[in-house]
């Protein structure tokens, strides 16, 4: 197995272990949604593993290289969103987790449209152009929503 994969895999597993994989995320007593400490310090460690994982991935502009790296993102990506979904929000929350979540399945999704293109070896103008303006306009309304709700992680996709 390459470093690189390794790498990719000791990363989500630290994610995945830190944000409690397996049930749903409830309170620390117990019963109930999170508190709002405890949301914002989860999905933040998600999102603190994202951003690492992202800028940890070196891309040129060979379309073999981006091929064999992408894989990887889309795997921690969906991860990522899986984690997320696990987590109950204060109500007063629920709409900010909802949007953070939803920046990450595009991001998700995205990327792995540019990696079916890098595997066919084709480059896609139109289709790239679409999808950045997806990622954008997620990505926006995640960081109003992490900032608004007081996510430091969360909010430097």
């Amino acid at each position: 197995m390459s470093r690189t994969r390794l790498a990719a895999l000791a990363l989500t597993a630290g994610a995945l272990a830190g944000s409690g994989c397996g049930e749903a995320a409830k309170s620390s007593n117990g019963s109930g949604p999170l508190t709002r400490a405890e949301l914002i310090a989860k999905a933040d460690t998600i999102c603190l593993g994202i951003n690492a994982k992202r800028a940890a991935t070196k891309f040129t502009a060979s379309l073999a290289e981006s091929a064999r790296l992408l894989p990887a993102l889309v795997a921690y990506d969906r991860a990522a969103v899986t984690e997320l979904r696990k987590l109950i929000p204060p109500p007063s929350m629920a709409n900010g987790l909802k949007e953070i979540t939803a920046y990450v399945q595009t991001l998700a999704n995205v990327t792995a449209t540019a990696n079916e293109s890098a595997k066919a070896n084709t480059r896609k103008l139109e289709k790239t152009q679409s999808l950045a303006l997806e990622v954008v306009k997620a990505r926006q309304r995640m960081v109003d929503a992490a900032k608004r709700e007081g996510y430091k992680d969360c909010a430097q996709p």
